[in-house]
């Protein structure tokens, strides 16, 4: 059961002809952790802590009256020492959120003069103008097409994220996030609210970028050699986006040292222009949920005097890689590339390293290396 938040009815149409000036909505909520915290406020007040009378709960609910041009937000967290306040996604996100308005039930206004947006990868950017008159603006982006309500009002189901902007008249909402994939196809809808309750809701498809990795792998730096004196190791590097592998290159068994002779520099610092020297390029790819991370992975075997070979690496070697995909959990965090998110979303022969630690003999493998290049990461 993944934590959820519903608030119902979205949006709120309150009854102004009628002579109402607030409407009634109900919030509840569903999770699976094993405690949870419940943060809500008004868009341009402080967010408060809403008390379930038990933090171990896993569902329950609340009503909330709003006031025609109200935008209301919860956000649920896994942990205690979360404040929105301070900030919404440190020192982690909110494991779900939810958000309403208060319109006044009436025909939608023309609201937007000029508008413009923009596509990344990993990035969404909805840019209205509504001249003269102030609005607050709520952008939601989602995988599901939205449902429009009886008022005209666009809803997604299960948005992906929301951004919410106080009263201006321009916007700027950039909604950019690891949730967006690139390549693929997903919604937006724009709901702006005057300060006297007219509105007007739109929606747009959009499809992000696609993506395309270029990893160029440059030298293997042997930390520790793993015996008192010179060494020969043998070495294997992969390059894996998600489930997807390609064998980058092998390196025969060689002469190693963490402490070579004058001249026999080439012992600590192993090249590997000769072994791997054509970039490793993943795309232009639509990226799915499980192609998402892209990681360098290595394994070095070390001769050992007594005993077993001496193995390292960054990833533990089950699942009978590399026949099979290595599962995404038994690879080391420090494998994985930095792939940033928004409008700085490309990167551009940045530098690369990852270090092969001790996978065996406990107490007695020292063999440690380092293996170092540069990748890049555009959108088309």
């Amino acid at each position: 059961m993944a934590s959820s938040i519903k608030i119902s009815p979205t949006p709120v149409m309150i009854l102004v002809d009628q002579g109402e000036d607030t409407g009634a909505a109900r919030v509840s909520y569903r999770t699976d952790e094993p405690a949870s915290f419940l943060w809500e406020r008004t868009l341009g007040g402080s967010w408060q802590r809403r008390s379930t009378g038990s933090s171990s709960a896993s569902s329950g609910g609340w009503p909330i009256q709003l006031e025609v041009g109200a935008i209301y937000q919860v956000l649920m967290y896994a942990r205690e020492d979360a404040d929105p306040n301070v900030a919404i996604d440190d020192p982690v996100s909110p494991v779900a959120r939810a958000t309403t308005a208060g319109l006044a039930k009436r025909t939608p206004a023309a609201l937007v003069t000029s508008e413009e947006t923009g596509v990344g990868g990993t990035y969404f950017g909805w840019y209205p103008r509504t001249d003269n008159v102030r609005t607050q603006a709520v952008l939601q982006v989602g995988s599901a097409e939205p449902r429009a309500t009886e008022e005209g009002v666009d809803v997604l189901p299960n948005p992906l994220g929301t951004v919410e902007e106080e009263f201006a008249d321009s916007h700027a909402l950039l909604f950019a996030s690891e949730l967006l994939l690139p390549g693929n196809d997903y919604w937006a809808t724009l709901l702006l609210i005057g300060e006297d309750g007219t509105w007007q809701s739109k929606k747009m498809p959009f499809t992000t970028r696609k993506r395309t990795v270029e990893i160029l792998l440059k030298e293997i730096h042997i930390i520790n050699d793993g015996s008192p004196g010179e060494n020969d190791a043998s070495f294997r590097l992969w390059v894996c986006e998600g489930d997807t592998f390609i064998n980058a290159c092998a390196l025969t068994e060689r002469e190693i040292s963490d402490r070579p002779s004058p001249g026999e520099e080439y012992k600590e610092y192993i090249a590997l222009s000769a072994d791997c020297d054509i970039p490793i390029r993943f795309g232009p790819s639509l990226v799915s949920r499980n192609r998402q991370r892209v990681a360098v992975l290595t394994r070095g075997i070390a001769r050992s005097t007594f005993g077993a070979d001496d193995i390292s690496g960054n990833f533990d070697p089950t699942n009978g890689f590399p026949t099979n995909p290595p599962h995404q959990e038994d690879i080391q965090s420090q494998a994985f590339l930095y792939l940033p998110v928004g409008p700085a979303e490309t990167v551009e022969e940045d530098d690369l390293s990852t270090y092969a630690e001790p996978l065996n003999n406990p107490g007695s493998n020292e063999f440690t290396y380092e293996v170092t290049g540069t990748y890049s990461v555009t959108y088309e």
